[in-house]
């Protein structure tokens, strides 16, 4: 009886085990939207235009990036940023990749790590638009 409940107990362990097993590795994409996901501020972020500050004009801004290739933005600026949107990845340049929001708005994303993103974006403002600055946007967000 001892016998038999020992190895009871190890099929359970055994099996326990290979359940909790994931022998699949993510991929680059999956591992990058898993770092993306979240809720990014500018609290002690910046925005700059050309590398001119204009963090002023984005206070309140929060992004919110999700694994499922969505975004929502809290206190949106459009068109830089609508109130959300899907998204695809694109690769980039620098082993990151691009967002390219359903807009066709490309989004490079320069650096991500778990507590910082920069991402940039270039804007061409419609002839006769007071409140509309060109250039090459970038906002240095936290989670």
């Amino acid at each position: 009886m001892k016998i038999y409940r020992m190895m009871l107990m190890i099929a359970v362990l055994a099996i326990g085990t290979l359940v909790g097993c994931d022998d699949e590795p993510q991929s680059k994409e999956e591992v990058f939207l898993k770092d993306l996901n979240g809720a990014w501020t500018l609290i002690a972020g910046q925005v700059t235009v050309d590398q001119k500050d204009v963090t002023n004009a984005f206070k309140g801004m929060t992004i919110t990036f999700s694994t499922g290739k969505n975004y929502a933005v809290i206190n949106p600026a459009p068109p830089l940023w609508p109130a959300g949107g899907s998204f695809t990845l694109e690769a980039g340049d620098n082993g990151l990749f691009n967002i390219r929001r359903d807009d066709n708005v490309l989004v490079s994303v320069k650096s991500l790590t778990s507590t910082t993103v920069l991402l940039e974006l270039q804007y061409t403002a419609p002839a006769g638009r007071s409140n509309s600055v060109s250039g090459r946007y970038a906002f240095m967000m936290t989670k």
